[in-house]
């Protein structure tokens, strides 16, 4: 009987005395059903919904689509002139192959396109390389062994570039491993650890930028525990020991990376009753150094969305969505002093990402969401604001283009002579599978 205990007479000569033990079986029995029940309630409270099942586990291997636009206008892909045309075809023979088709769009400028390439059992990190012309070197290995899973990429102004993987091991155990490109050179480095094995269950998150120096920092949490880690490398140089910022993450974390070296590292706090030290927390470390502790940019808000950008001279500029007044505050920091509150922009924001730049000179720009209509259909447009400089306050918000479905800013960046440069995507659905996505960029006066 499932569920239940046997039980054997010691004395088997003994004389037993009936007894009815059928009621006290029903007793256990409709016992045991309702804490079946009732526990399957308690374990799982969340709402079931119909999961979509995956028609084949095999690997595939995804096409990446190359372009590069030049200031006269060429437009190269693969490294092969061509033009629209010739790329519509390209896009229109691979799609029915591979719905997940990439690309990696320069305009006339130098970058990396890396890619995870997978053959027969092995799995590698493979880094390509192209210039303002076209050109497109041949793919270079820079991972190690034959496990390796890319996770994100990273490329500075100054050309220098982080390529953050993991690399798996035995018994299921993974570490994080990065090769990097310094400013000036044609070559990566050897792969270099970030983090020692560990053995976790999905998922982690990771963020990694670099700077103009070569400066970089790899942060990175799991789901399955919370511990939010960094990790910095100074020009030339391997990673430091990985230095633990909290224990009680609430999101992921996103690192940034100033042309000088100063490093970032933003995340939410959150517990349950809320705490005055939940909300959103900075790290910040100078020169490849150990970071410094949390500082606090909205004491007891709990999970924020938020971005931070670092000035080549060391100053961050922090901005957040306060979602109780809907709208986006800007907090900021010099080297060596506290932060403070510089300042409130926009009405109606929505909770979506938000986009930062920054400039020593106090020229700043911010971009984010703001909510159109709410009803009958929800619609969005992205919306920016710019700080010139020399003490001014920002400026008024402007919209980056007509309302959408679904708009966000992806990022944005300070112009040399003044302005700034705002990149922000749209989505329209016309029918249950169809979605229609623009991505847009604005310059901002």
């Amino acid at each position: 009987m499932a569920g239940g205990s046997h039980f054997q007479d010691e004395d088997a000569g003994r004389m037993i005395t009936d007894i009815n033990v059928t009621p006290l079986v029903d007793i256990v029995l409709v016992m045991l059903i309702i804490f079946m029940v009732t526990t399957s309630y308690i374990v799982n409270p969340s709402i079931k919904v119909d999961l979509p099942k995956a028609a084949t586990g095999s690997d595939q291997v995804k096409t990446t689509l190359g372009l590069t636009l030049t200031k006269d206008g060429g437009l190269y892909l693969n490294g092969d002139k061509t033009d629209d045309g010739g790329v519509q075809r390209y896009i229109a023979a691979e799609l029915p192959r591979n719905p997940d088709l990439q690309a990696g769009i320069a305009a006339d400028g130098s970058g990396v396109i890396a890619v995870r390439a997978v053959r027969r059992t092995h799995r590698r990190v493979e880094v390509v390389s192209f210039d303002a012309r076209g050109r497109v070197s041949r793919a270079v290995t820079v991972s190690r062994g034959d496990a390796a899973d890319l996770a994100t990429l990273d490329v500075a102004p100054s050309g220098a570039v982080l390529v953050v993987w993991f690399r798996h091991g035995q018994g299921r155990r993974w570490r994080l491993e990065a090769a990097t490109r310094e400013s000036g050179s044609a070559a990566f480095g050897p792969a270099t650890p970030v983090s020692g094995f560990v053995r976790r269950p999905c998922c982690t998150s990771l963020s990694a930028a670099i700077g103009d120096r070569g400066d970089a920092v790899v942060t990175w949490t799991s789901t399955s525990r919370p511990v939010v880690w960094a990790a910095m490398r100074g020009p030339g140089r391997g990673f430091r020991r990985p230095q633990m910022l909290t224990a009680n993450a609430a999101d992921a974390p996103r690192a940034a990376v100033g042309a000088g070296g100063t490093a970032a590292v933003l995340y939410s706090v959150q517990h349950v009753p809320p705490r005055p030290r939940d909300g959103l927390h900075l790290h910040r470390a100078v020169r490849s150094g150990p970071f410094g502790p949390p500082e606090q940019v909205n004491p007891g808000g709990g999970v924020t969305i938020g971005e931070a950008t670092v000035t080549p001279g060391g100053r961050v500029l922090v901005a957040w969505i306060d979602r109780a007044r809907a709208s986006v505050h800007v907090s900021e920091a010099a080297p060596g002093r506290p932060l403070f509150d510089a300042g409130e922009l926009g009405t109606d924001v929505a909770p979506a990402r938000v986009a930062v730049a920054a400039d020593d000179d106090g020229a700043a720009a911010v971009a984010w969401t703001q909510l159109v209509s709410p009803q009958p259909v929800p619609r969005e447009r992205a919306v920016a604001a710019l700080r010139p400089g020399g003490g001014a306050p920002f400026g008024r918000a402007i919209a980056l283009g007509q309302p959408w479905r679904a708009a966000s800013p992806e990022t944005a960046r300070l112009l040399p002579h003044g302005g700034a440069l705002a990149v922000w995507r749209g989505d329209r659905f016309t029918g249950p599978a169809r979605r229609r996505t623009a991505l847009a960029v604005t310059r901002l006066p």
